[in-house]
């Protein structure tokens, strides 16, 4: 393959990601039709609301499928975890013993 190719390739992808994550900035910072008028005076356009809701998890969504390093879930693996199997049996008899 073409590594000149290759690097234009990964480049378009970057730029097309970035291009949804500003889309997302987009339409959660839009709130023109989030409200409307009614008799009772103004109210929530839930639909509208929920529609941009949508819109922007489901970019989000597709951002950490395409790139999980960059736009995925974080986590936080710095934690120790200090539990002998000794503990763990003693306690898991000690439901038996309950149950």
């Amino acid at each position: 393959m073409d590594t000149a190719f290759a690097a234009r390739i990964a480049c378009a992808r970057e730029i097309g990601e970035e291009v949804i994550a500003q889309e997302c900035l987009e339409i959660a910072d839009d709130g023109s039709n989030d409200w409307v008028e009614t008799k009772h005076g103004p109210q929530v356009n839930m639909e509208c609301v929920n529609r941009s809701k949508l819109r922007v998890e489901t970019r989000l969504k597709l951002l950490a499928k395409w790139n999980p390093k960059k736009y995925g879930d974080k986590l936080d693996l710095s934690g120790t975890l200090d539990v002998s199997l000794a503990d763990r049996i003693s306690k898991a008899r000690q439901r038996d013993k309950t149950a």
